[in-house]
C-alpha cells in the first residue's frame, strides 16, 4: 500500500511474498494453464482438491499480483519485474508498491496527456493520433480477468461468501488470505484508475468496481469508528478501498465516544434531546451570570427579516455586549455554517433565550472579521441559527426557516466552523485537508446540507485562516493531474462534495434532476428533528415550504406525503428506493426517509434499467409503465428465494429473492386470497436474453381502481430477480423439481410491454 498517500498516522500494511518462482513473462490470460492449473475448476467449481493451501495462495499472488503488474506495464513500454515489488527486512521478503508511483508516472507521460486533460480538452484525439486506442482494449481485458477473481475470493464480499460456502475436500474456506487480497485490490484500483485518467474513459463506464478489504474493515473496528460510519465507508457499490485506506490512517473525528448503541443506519451521537439540553460554560468551573438576548431578535425574524449580529466588548474591556441589527440592502455579513461540537462551542446547540457570556463568541466574532485578508472588507456582522433561529417560539422559528434561502443567499460569504477542520492548516497536504473535511462532523448533519447548497462563497475555517471552496478544488485537481492523485481518489472522494450544487441543480436541463440529485446527497445525512427533512429538502429545491410547516412536527409522516404531492413529477425508478416506505395510504411506493441510507443500491447500478419519467395519482400512487408480471395464486409464503416459471414458454424462468433486512418485520405472508404482480426495474425480455443481467424488483398486491386505466397495485417489498438455469426449469415441468424447490415455485404471465401502472 505503499503507492498511496502517506498521512500521519499511517501503518504499515505487512504483504508476505509467498512466490517460489517468478511469473514467467508469458500471456497474462493464458498463464494458469501454462501453470497446470485448470480455470474452470478454480473459478466456476472452486475446485482445489490435491492443491496445497500455501500453493493456492502463491499461485494467485504471482499471477493475479505480479502478472497483472508486469503485463500492464509491458503493453505501455514500461520495463518492471518482480523484484522492483518487493521489499526485503529482518531476513523476511514482503511485497511492496513504493515503486509503483514511479512506472504510472513513467506510462502517464508517455502518453503526454496530462496537460490536455487539466485545460479541459478531450484527450481521445491525441490518443488516437499517437495510436494508443489500441493499447486500451488489452489492459481493460487483463483487469477484467482480475475482477472476476476479486470478487470471486479477494474483495470483502466475495471473502464473506467465501466463507458461507461449504463443498468438502475440494475448497479451503479461503483460498486467499485478507493481506493478499488486499494487495491484489489495491493494485488492480490503482491500474485501473490511472488507465480510465490516461486514456479519456468513465471509470463508472468501465463498471471495475474493486469493492472494499475485510483487512482493513476489521482496522475500522479497532479504531471503534461507529457502525454507521463503518458501513457507509465498506459499501461495496459506493465506495471504494482508496478511501478506506485514508480513514483508517487518520484519526477519527468521533474518536473517545461510545459508540455501543450506534448502527448502521443511525448513530447515537447525532442525536440531541433538546427537552433536556442547556446551555453551558466552555469552563466547567464557571459561575458567572447569563446575558439575555435581545428581544429584537424575535420582532425581526416574525418581520421577515434578517437579524445580523455583532458582539463587542463592553466599555470596561470585560462585559462583553450582544448586538442585533437588520440586514440592510447590499450590506455584507457572513453567515456561519456549524454543528453541536463539543470541541468548538459557539453558545451551546440552540438559542435557549440566555447565552453565556464567556462563550467563545468573541472568538467567532474575530473569525468573521480576519475570515478575509482584505482589509477593505469589514462585514456588518454575522448570522448563526444558534441564536437566529430560535427553538421555544415555534412560531419564530418556523418564520427563521422559511428565511434561510434568504439568509445564505445573500450572505456575502458563508464560513464553515467545524472543530475537526480547524484543528488543521490551509498549508496541510490537500489528501490530509479533503479527509478532514470529508469525515468531519459537518459533512453528517441536515442542516449543513442545506448550507452548503446555497452558499455562493464557501469558506473553510483553519487554524491559520480560512481558505475557498474554489482553491481547495484547484489544489485538487492539480493534484489529480500533475501529480499523484490520477491513479487513486483519495482528494476527489472528500472535495467532490463541495461543488457547488445549487450552480448545479440551476444548470439541469429538466425538473426531474433537481430530486435525484439532492436524494444522493442526503442519503448520508441525519437529524434530530425527523420533521425538518422535509422543510430543508423542500427549501433546497426552492419549494414554498409554508404548506409543511402547517402540519404539525409531530407528525413527519404527514409532512412527507406533503411534500410528495407539492414536488408532484418523479422518475419512475423511484419505487425501486430501499428503506422504510411511508405509512401514509396511496404512499407505498415511496420512502419514509431519504436520510440515513448508508447502503443504497439504486436503479442505475442494474445493467439496461428503464428509468421514465411519472406522475402522481389524486390517490397519491406513482403513475408509469414498468416491466411486470402477474403471478398466480398460491398457498407459499414469501421464502427468501422462490422460482417463477412461465406456462407459455417452458425454457424461461426467474429467480426473486427477498431480503428479510429490508422488508422489516421479517419476509411479509403470501395471502392465497390476493392476486400478486411483479414489476422490474429492467425490462424482463432482456433478462432473459442476457443472464447476466440481475434487476431489483417490488411486488404487491393488485386492487380495483375505477379511477385509472391500467394496473393498480399496493407496495409489499421488494425483491432481486435474475434469469434461473434452464435445468431449472426442465426439472419443474417434467415434474422433478419436488426435492429441491418444494412450494417455491409460483407460475407467471408477463404483462404487455408498456403497460401503465399505478404503484400505491
Amino acid at each position: 500500500m505503499e503507492h498511496l498517500p502517506c498521512f500521519k498516522e499511517s501503518e504499515r500494511v505487512d504483504i508476505p511474498y509467498l512466490g517460489t518462482e517468478e511469473y514467467d513473462n508469458g500471456d497474462f490470460l493464458t498463464y494458469p494453464e501454462r501453470q497446470n492449473w485448470d480455470k474452470k475448476k478454480i473459478f466456476r467449481e472452486r475446485d482445489f482438491s490435491g492443491k496445497d493451501p500455501v500453493e493456492v495462495e502463491a499461485f494467485f499472488q504471482t499471477w493475479l499480483y505480479f502478472g497483472l503488474l508486469i503485463c500492464v506495464f509491458r503493453v505501455v513500454g514500461v520495463k518492471v519485474k518482480t523484484t522492483d515489488f518487493l521489499r526485503t527486512e529482518n531476513g523476511k521478503t514482503f511485497v511492496s508498491t513504493e515503486r509503483l508511483p514511479e512506472y504510472l508516472l513513467d506510462w502517464t507521460n508517455r502518453e503526454n496527456i496530462a496537460l490536455i486533460r487539466f485545460r479541459g480538452r478531450d484527450p481521445s484525439e491525441a490518443i488516437q493520433r499517437n495510436g494508443k486506442t489500441t493499447q486500451w482494449p488489452v489492459i481493460r481485458e487483463m483487469l477484467a480477468e482480475v475482477h472476476q477473481y476479486v470478487n470471486r475470493y479477494c474483495n470483502e464480499q466475495g471473502q464473506r461468501w467465501s466463507k458461507e460456502m461449504h463443498l468438502g475436500d475440494k475448497f479451503f474456506v479461503q483460498p486467499i488470505s485478507p493481506e493478499v487480497s488486499l494487495s491484489i485490490i489495491a493494485t488492480a484500483n490503482a491500474l485501473s484508475r490511472a488507465a480510465t485518467t490516461i486514456y479519456g474513459v468513465s471509470f463508472a463506464d468501465l463498471r471495475l468496481n474493486w469493492g472494499t478489504s475485510a483487512l482493513l474493515t476489521e482496522r475500522l473496528s479497532a479504531k471503534r469508528l461507529c457502525p454507521k460510519d463503518i458501513s457507509w465507508l465498506t459499501y461495496e457499490k459506493d465506495r471504494n478501498i482508496d478511501l478506506q485506506y485514508a480513514v483508517t490512517c487518520n484519526p477519527y473525528s468521533r474518536a473517545g465516544v461510545d459508540h455501543t448503541e450506534c448502527t448502521e443506519l443511525v448513530c447515537c451521537q447525532d442525536r440531541v434531546d433538546l427537552g433536556t439540553y442547556s446551555t453551558r460554560h466552555v469552563d466547567a468551573q464557571c459561575n458567572c451570570t447569563m446575558m439575555g438576548v435581545p428581544q429584537e431578535f424575535l420582532s425581526i425574524i416574525e418581520e421577515g427579516e434578517i437579524p445580523i449580529v455583532t458582539f463587542r466588548g463592553g466599555p470596561d474591556g470585560c462585559r462583553r455586549e450582544l448586538r442585533v441589527t437588520r440586514h440592510q440592502p447590499n450590506a455584507r455579513y457572513v453567515a456561519i455554517s456549524h454543528v453541536k461540537d463539543r470541541d468548538f462551542a459557539h453558545g451551546g446547540y440552540r438559542y435557549r433565550k440566555t447565552i453565556d457570556p464567556n462563550l467563545r463568541w468573541d472568538e467567532l466574532y474575530q473569525a468573521v472579521e480576519a475570515e478575509t485578508n482584505d482589509p477593505s472588507y469589514t462585514p456588518a456582522g454575522f448570522w448563526i441559527d444558534t441564536l437566529c433561529v430560535p427553538v421555544q417560539n415555534q412560531r419564530s422559528r418556523e418564520m427563521a426557516i422559511r428565511n434561510m434561502t434568504d439568509v445564505y443567499r445573500k450572505a456575502d460569504r458563508v464560513l464553515v466552523l467545524d472543530s475537526w477542520i480547524y484543528n488543521t492548516s490551509r498549508e496541510d497536504h490537500i489528501n490530509d485537508r479533503s479527509m478532514r473535511i470529508l469525515m468531519s462532523n459537518w459533512q453528517r448533519r441536515l442542516w449543513t446540507l442545506q448550507e452548503r447548497v446555497l452558499a455562493t462563497d464557501l469558506f473553510f475555517q483553519y487554524r491559520d485562516g480560512p481558505q475557498h471552496r474554489d482553491d481547495l478544488i484547484i489544489d485538487m485537481r492539480l493534484y489529480v493531474h500533475f501529480d499523484r492523485g490520477f491513479y487513486h481518489q483519495i482528494a476527489v472522494e472528500g472535495l467532490v462534495g463541495l461543488v457547488s450544487l445549487q450552480d448545479v441543480l440551476e444548470t439541469q436541463d429538466d425538473e426531474y434532476s433537481a430530486f435525484d440529485m439532492l436524494t444522493i446527497s442526503l442519503k448520508h445525512r441525519s437529524t434530530t428533528r425527523s420533521a425538518d427533512e422535509t422543510i430543508c429538502f423542500g427549501t433546497m429545491l426552492g419549494l414554498d415550504v409554508m404548506p409543511l410547516q402547517n402540519i404539525s412536527s409531530k407528525s413527519p409522516d404527514l409532512r412527507m406525503a406533503k411534500f410528495y404531492r407539492i414536488v408532484g413529477k418523479f422518475r419512475s425508478h423511484r419505487i425501486f428506493d430501499p428503506g422504510p416506505r411511508c405509512p401514509i395510504e396511496g404512499f407505498g411506493w415511496a420512502r419514509a426517509t431519504f436520510l440515513n441510507q448508508t447502503k443504497y443500491d439504486a436503479p442505475s447500478d442494474y445493467e439496461g434499467a428503464l428509468v421514465t419519467n411519472s406522475h402522481l395519482h389524486s390517490n397519491g400512487g406513482l403513475i408509469a409503465s414498468y416491466s411486470g408480471i402477474r403471478l398466480g395464486r398460491a398457498g407459499a409464503s414469501l421464502v427468501p428465494k422462490l422460482m417463477i416459471a412461465f406456462p407459455e414458454d417452458h425454457t424461461k424462468g426467474l429467480l426473486c429473492g427477498f431480503r428479510e433486512s429490508e422488508v422489516g418485520q421479517g419476509i411479509p405472508s403470501w395471502d392465497p386470497s390476493e392476486e400478486y404482480a411483479l414489476i422490474s426495474c429492467v425490462p424482463i425480455p432482456d433478462m432473459f436474453d442476457n443472464p447476466s443481467i440481475q434487476s431489483i424488483a417490488i411486488i404487491g398486491i393488485l386492487q380495483d381502481n375505477a379511477d385509472f386505466d391500467g394496473l393498480q397495485l399496493k407496495y409489499v417489498c421488494r425483491a432481486t430477480l435474475r434469469k434461473s438455469d434452464l435445468e431449472d426449469c426442465d426439472h419443474y415441468w417434467s415434474g422433478k423439481h419436488t426435492n429441491k424447490w418444494d412450494d417455491t415455485i409460483i407460475e407467471g404471465q408477463l404483462v404487455e410491454s408498456g403497460q401503465q401502472w399505478c404503484v400505491v
